[in-house]
């Protein structure tokens, strides 16, 4: 079983061009997940209190929480995205 090399220069390139991004497209990312979100938390609650209790309404909530779900990673990861490039440019202009 032979090992690949890992090619850092060209992991460390692709890590300066994700966090090196403009803050518009970060903030983007951020918006859509919160959107989606949102989206999700309206929802359930419209599921919950505007359907009857069935199977259909269980389905819709099932749904309407991945999408929460889905939203909050993104919008999570856009954060993490937006703090890690904000101190790589901080140690880049030491």
């Amino acid at each position: 079983m032979s090992m690949e090399r890992i090619n850092w220069q060209a992991i460390k390139s692709a890590l300066h061009i994700h966090y090196s991004a403009p803050l518009k497209t970060v903030f983007i990312q951020f918006r859509n997940g919160a959107i989606y979100f949102a989206v999700g938390l309206m929802t359930i609650f419209m599921a919950n209190t505007h359907m009857q209790p069935s199977l259909t309404q269980e389905v819709v909530m099932l749904l309407a929480l991945a999408l929460m779900i889905f939203g909050f990673i993104y919008a999570m990861l856009a954060q993490m995205r937006l703090i890690i490039g904000r101190f790589y440019q901080f140690i880049r202009r030491k």
